[in-house]
C-alpha cells in the first residue's frame, strides 16, 4: 500500500514539472508571435537597434557595419542609419500586405543582387568569367565579407528586399513630364560667366584709425542706435565680473636685420628689444598714472597705426582673464587698480606698458557702456561707408571717360573665389554608368541646394502619401501622373518687388584710415542662374544684371550690395540655351530628372518619418552601439542621433 502510494505522488510530479516546461514553453515561444515584441525565437538579447518596437538583430548590424565604407565610430553609426531606413520601408511594405518568401529572395540573390537599407547594389565578382553565378562567390561574400552564415544572410536579405520593394514603389509614385525637363533645361543652360571685384568691410574695419574724438562724434549723432542696441542686449550687462578699462603702449619686436641707428628716423618701429624697455621705463617714470601723458606717449610711440589714433585704448577687459594675446601681459592685469600703471612687460612679440583707467563690475546702466557701444556700432558703420566708397570711387576709375575697360586689367585675379558650376561636367557625371551612386547622390543635392528647390524637387503632398499618389476617403490609391500638377489651379502672380535703391555715399564724416590692399578679381566661370550665385551671394539686382541686362564686356553702370560687400561687376559671356539640343536626347533628361526627383523624395520621406519617431522615442538604439569610454574606463558624450546622416 504505501509502495503505491508513493509510485502514485512521484507521478503526480512528474506530471507537475511536465505541465510547468509546458506552460513556459508557451510563454516563451508562443506560435504565430511576430516581429515585434519579444520578437520570438530571435529573443530580445541580440537586438541592436529598435524601430517603432521592431528589432533588428545583431546578425543584421553586422551586415549593415561590414557592407560600408565608413571608418571608425562613423562605420557604427552608418550602419544604424542603415538599418532605421530598413526597417521604415520593410515596416510600410507590411502594412501595405507585401511578402517575401524564400524563393523570390533566391531568385534576387541569384541575379547577383544585394540589399540595404533600401538600396540593392550588384555583389562584385558574383559571375564567372563565363557570366554564370558562382557559389563560391556567394559563400566568399557572406562567410568572409559579411562574417555571417548562408541562413542568416538569407533571412537578412528577405527583410531588405521587402524595403527595396517598398523604396521602389516610393520612388515609381513620382512623375515628370516632358515639358518639366525642358524647363529643367532651359534653367541650367541659361548661363552667365562674369568678373567680380569684392570691397569687404571687414578689410577697412582694421583700417580704421578711431580716435576718441570720432567716438564722442558718432555717439552724439546716434545716441537712439546706442539705447537701441544696450536695450537688445540689456541681459549682457548684469551681473558682470570685475574688469578693467585698459590702454596700452606695444613697442613691437623688430624683424631681424632692423638696426638701432633707423630709429631716431623711423620712431618704435626700429627700436631693439634693450632701446623699447628703456624708453617704456621711462615713460613710466614721466607719466606716473596720468592719463593724459600716458595717451600721449601712446600715440607717439605705439607700433600700430590704431593704436597710435585710438592713444593705445584696449577698451574693458575681465580682470581675472584679459585675454591681451600673451600670458605675460594677461597675468599683470590681474592685480591691477584703476590708476595703476604695470611694470614694462618684455615678450618674444615685443615690449608692452599698461595703464589701468577705471574699474566697475555687477549690473551696468547705459552711461556706463556708451562709450564701448558707440565703438562697435561706429565701426559696423564707416568700415561698411568706407567699403562703399572704395567701390564707388573704383567704378568711377573703370569707367572713366565712357570707355570700356577690362577688370582684369586692373586687378590681379585671384583664386579665393567660388567656383561657379558647369552643369555640362554634373549632368555627363550624372549621365555616367561609371559614376558611384554616392557622388551621383551628392551631386543631385548640390544641384537641388543651389537652385533653392525650384527645380528638380517635388512637393511631398503629406507625411504618408508619397508624391504622385492620391487617396480618396476610403484609403484608395490612385495613380497619378504630371498632368496632376498641370491641371491644379495656377498661383496667383507674385506682387512686383519693390525698386532696390542704388549704392550711394553718405555724407558722414569718417576717421582717418591706413592704406588698405587693392582687392583681387574672382573669375566666375559658366554658372546657372540660381538663389545664391558665387561672388554675387544673394543679391537679386546683381544676378539681373549679369542674366538680364548687361551685354558681353560691359561693366555695370552700378555698384551692388552682394551680402554685406560692395561689388563691381563685368559680364564676360552669356549663353542662352538651344531646344534642339534639348530634342536630342529629350528622353534620357526626362529619365534623369524623374530619377533625380525620385531620390530626392524617398531621401524626405525617410527623413521625416525617422524624425517623427526618434521624437517620440520609438528609435532606440542599443547603449553599447553609440556609448565610447575614455582610458579610465569612464563614458564619454554620447554624439550619435538616430536620423543625423538622413539627408
Amino acid at each position: 500500500m504505501l509502495e503505491q502510494m508513493r509510485r502514485q505522488g512521484a507521478s503526480i510530479f512528474v506530471y507537475l514539472i511536465f505541465c510547468l516546461l509546458i506552460l513556459i514553453f508557451v510563454i516563451n515561444f508562443r506560435p504565430g508571435q511576430s516581429r515585434e515584441g519579444d520578437n520570438g525565437c530571435r529573443g530580445t538579447t541580440t537586438s541592436v537597434i529598435n524601430v517603432d518596437g521592431v528589432e533588428a538583430t545583431q546578425t543584421a548590424f553586422k551586415i549593415a557595419y561590414s557592407a560600408n565604407n565608413a571608418s571608425g565610430k562613423n562605420k557604427t553609426y552608418v550602419a544604424l542609419e542603415w538599418l532605421i531606413r530598413r526597417e521604415l520601408l520593410a515596416q510600410a511594405a507590411e502594412k501595405r500586405g507585401l511578402l517575401v518568401d524564400d524563393d523570390l529572395v533566391m531568385n534576387e540573390i541569384k541575379q547577383g543582387r544585394f540589399f540595404y537599407a533600401g538600396h540593392s547594389v550588384q555583389i562584385p565578382g558574383i559571375f564567372d568569367q563565363d557570366g554564370v553565378w558562382s557559389l563560391r562567390a556567394f559563400q566568399a561574400w557572406h562567410d568572409n565579407q559579411l562574417n555571417v552564415s548562408r541562413n542568416s544572410y538569407i533571412e537578412e536579405q528577405k527583410r531588405g528586399l521587402l524595403a527595396a520593394m517598398m523604396a521602389d514603389i516610393l520612388k515609381e509614385s513620382v512623375q515628370v513630364s516632358r515639358d518639366e525637363a525642358l524647363a529643367q533645361f532651359l534653367f541650367e543652360h541659361n548661363t552667365a560667366a562674369y568678373d567680380v571685384v569684392a570691397f569687404k568691410p571687414e578689410t577697412y574695419r582694421s583700417a580704421l584709425q578711431i580716435t576718441d574724438a570720432d567716438l564722442d562724434r558718432w555717439a552724439n549723432a546716434h545716441g537712439d542706435e546706442i539705447a537701441a542696441r544696450f536695450k537688445a542686449d540689456e541681459r549682457l550687462y548684469k551681473g558682470t565680473k570685475p574688469s578693467l578699462l585698459l590702454r596700452e603702449i606695444f613697442i613691437a619686436k623688430p624683424a631681424d636685420g632692423a638696426g638701432s641707428a633707423a630709429g631716431s628716423a623711423a620712431g618704435s618701429a626700429a627700436m631693439t628689444p634693450e632701446q623699447a624697455k628703456a624708453k617704456l621705463e621711462q615713460v613710466k617714470q614721466d607719466v606716473g598714472n596720468d592719463k593724459a601723458k600716458f595717451i600721449a606717449a601712446a600715440k607717439q610711440l605705439s607700433s600700430d597705426p590704431a593704436a597710435k589714433a585710438s592713444g593705445g585704448a584696449l577698451g574693458w577687459h575681465t580682470a581675472e582673464n584679459a585675454m591681451l594675446g600673451d600670458k605675460a601681459v594677461t597675468d599683470a592685469v590681474k592685480s591691477m587698480k584703476p590708476g595703476d600703471v604695470s611694470p614694462v612687460i618684455a615678450t618674444d612679440k615685443g615690449t608692452y606698458l599698461i595703464l589701468a583707467e577705471d574699474k566697475r563690475e555687477g549690473d551696468l546702466k547705459l552711461d556706463q557702456v556708451k562709450h564701448e557701444l558707440a565703438e562697435t556700432l561706429a565701426k559696423d558703420a564707416w568700415s561698411k561707408e568706407a567699403a562703399k566708397r572704395a567701390a564707388l570711387t573704383a567704378l568711377a576709375s573703370a569707367r572713366g571717360n565712357g570707355l570700356k575697360a577690362n577688370l582684369d586689367e586692373l586687378y590681379k585675379p585671384t583664386e579665393s573665389g567660388q567656383p561657379g558650376v558647369n552643369p555640362d561636367q554634373l549632368e555627363q557625371l550624372l549621365q555616367d554608368p561609371n559614376t558611384p551612386d554616392e557622388i551621383k547622390k551628392q551631386i543631385l543635392q548640390q544641384l537641388m541646394q543651389n537652385h533653392g528647390g525650384q527645380h528638380g524637387e517635388r512637393e511631398i503632398l503629406s507625411k504618408d502619401t508619397p508624391a504622385g499618389w492620391l487617396a480618396d476617403d476610403s484609403g484608395a490609391i490612385a495613380a497619378a501622373g504630371s498632368a496632376t500638377g498641370s491641371a491644379a489651379a495656377p498661383a496667383a502672380p507674385a506682387a512686383p518687388a519693390a525698386p532696390v535703391p542704388d549704392v550711394v555715399a553718405s555724407k558722414d564724416q569718417l576717421p582717418t584710415m591706413t592704406d588698405v590692399e587693392k582687392p583681387g578679381l574672382e573669375r566666375v566661370p559658366a554658372t546657372p542662374r540660381q538663389k545664391q550665385l558665387p561672388a554675387l551671394g544673394s543679391s537679386k539686382p546683381a544676378a539681373d544684371a549679369v542674366f538680364d541686362e548687361l551685354k558681353p564686356g560691359d561693366i555695370a553702370p552700378k555698384i551692388y550690395d552682394a551680402d554685406g560687400s560692395y561689388v563691381l561687376i563685368q559680364l564676360r559671356d552669356r549663353q542662352q540655351p538651344n531646344i534642339a539640343d534639348f530634342d536630342k536626347d529629350a528622353d534620357d533628361r526626362v529619365a534623369a530628372l524623374r530619377a533625380q526627383r525620385a531620390e530626392a523624395f524617398l531621401d524626405s520621406w525617410l527623413k521625416t518619418k525617422c524624425e517623427a519617431l526618434a521624437k517620440d522615442g520609438k528609435i532606440i538604439p542599443a547603449h553599447d552601439k553609440i556609448v565610447d569610454r575614455d582610458d579610465n574606463g569612464k563614458p564619454l558624450p554620447v554624439t550619435y542621433k538616430p536620423c543625423m546622416l538622413m539627408r
